[in-house]
């Protein structure tokens, strides 16, 4: 499975957006990073039952 991450971050008009994620996603959500340099992420355990991880990404210059 891939994530798009990358896709959301490039067109995506605010400074933050939020995407759950798996625990075994990770590394997807940092190589996004790699191709979108203009952000920065922090990782918290879901409060969902699924489990998983909140990323939140950030942009690093942000407007507001």
């Amino acid at each position: 499975m891939s994530l798009e991450i990358s896709w959301y971050l490039r067109f995506h008009r605010g400074d933050t957006i939020t995407f759950l994620v798996g625990d075994n996603a990770m590394g997807q959500v940092e190589h996004a990073l790699y191709i979108e340099t203009g952000w920065k992420f922090s990782a918290s355990p879901a409060a969902e039952e699924s489990g998983g991880l909140r990323v939140v990404m950030t942009r690093k210059n942000a407007r507001g």
